[in-house]
């Protein structure tokens, strides 16, 4: 077993999304990427989650997460394991409330009930 670069990654990503326009679920563009990676290498082998985690690095590709509610609160963000920064409001007597999160590198944000990702859905943006 061969683990892929990062960049061979990111190029099959922005191809398959160029070709698809959006993909539905993470599980989805892992097998699209293993598929073509299996074309230029039979020992090459990616996981779903680092495929996540490379597309989210390119620009021009956007990540939109759906959540569901959860228990524990996360300590990094749950698609990119960057620092979450948390989001403040001022309530109706002028206290500073925490509402959610959001991350300091990728597109995710969670409020104080739904933080859990569900399904991740990719899209290749024009420009």
């Amino acid at each position: 077993m061969k683990v892929p670069s990062s960049d061979l990654l990111k190029r099959i990503i922005k191809q398959k999304l160029r070709e698809k326009g959006e993909v539905e679920t993470q599980r989805e563009l892992g097998a699209l990427v293993q598929k073509e990676l299996k074309k230029i290498n039979p020992k090459l082998r990616v996981t779903p989650e680092r495929v996540r985690r490379v597309a989210v690095e390119i620009p021009h590709v956007e990540v939109v997460v759906e959540t569901r509610s959860g228990k524990k609160l996360p300590k990094v963000c749950p698609v990119c394991s960057s620092e979450l920064v948390p989001i403040y409001m001022k309530n109706l007597t002028g206290k500073k409330v925490k509402t959610g999160f959001r991350c300091s590198k990728c597109s995710y944000r969670g409020d104080m009930k739904r933080f859990v990702p569900m399904r991740y859905t990719f899209r290749i943006l024009k420009g």
